[in-house]
């Protein structure tokens, strides 16, 4: 249509393609936008449930030891404790992922 003899079809014309090229730009940086946060959405979501498997066996772990027994009982209840502190970092290790950092560095507090 740039060859048209009619000036103002090719200038509409002209024009038109111009709109189209920025429009299909735009789209274009908008899809990979959106595949990056899908992205990492799905990274934070796996996090997530890696830490809430860690947060429920610590817990559970934990719960197992309260109760009412001898000595021996309770030394055994006292090491298992201890167990489960010297693993926190597990705990810190699945927070401090990049997929949580990143989604919790845009939340609003």
């Amino acid at each position: 249509m740039e060859l048209a003899a009619v000036s103002w079809v090719r200038d509409r014309t002209v024009q038109l393609q111009s709109a189209y090229s920025s429009l299909l730009t735009t789209v274009q940086g908008l899809v990979l936008r959106a595949q990056k946060n899908l992205s990492d959405y799905t990274e934070f979501v796996r996090g997530k449930t890696d830490l809430e498997g860690w947060l429920q066996r610590a817990h559970g772990t934990v719960q197992s030891c309260v109760g009412v027994g001898d000595t021996v009982w309770l030394r055994d209840k006292l090491d298992t404790v201890k167990l489960v502190a010297n693993r926190m970092t597990e705990g810190r290790n699945a927070i401090c992922t990049d997929a949580i950092r990143t989604r919790l560095s845009q939340c609003a507090f």
